[in-house]
């Protein structure tokens, strides 16, 4: 997200397969804290040798170079290594759980899955309701 070499450069959203919107919010507010001077980032090697390092795991899970970007079921320790990192408050559970139903409704009923109703109970839960 951020250039390793140029740290005022920093590429919002590229990431796919996400919560988008939550996971925007979430990346701006840890650039800003970067900027503000309240995070301090690891080493251009050490976020060389992270970036490696999780690309390995993309090819090694059967991921191409289309895919490098794409986050999936990867997306929650994503989010919590963020918000970690830059003491940030975390996207819910419950968004990374409505938007995996989401996306397996939109695969096993693609004419109505976009009629589903839901209604979030707390940080952790929700429930169908029609």
């Amino acid at each position: 997200m951020i250039h390793m070499m140029k740290p005022t450069m920093c590429f919002i959203g590229i990431p796919f397969n996400v919560c988008a919107f939550q996971m925007f919010d979430l990346q701006a507010r840890f650039y800003v804290k970067y900027l503000d001077g309240d995070l301090k980032l690891p080493s251009e090697e050490e976020m060389r040798e992270d970036t490696e390092k999780d690309m390995q795991l993309r090819w090694e899970k059967g991921y191409n170079k289309r895919q490098a970007h794409m986050m999936g079921p990867g997306q929650r320790s994503y989010y919590n290594d963020l918000a970690t990192m830059a003491n940030l408050i975390p996207i819910d559970p419950v968004i990374v759980k409505l938007r995996d139903e989401s996306v397996k409704r939109l695969h096993t009923d693609l004419m109505t899955f976009r009629e589903d109703r839901y209604k979030i109970v707390d940080k952790e839960t929700f429930v169908k309701v029609y």
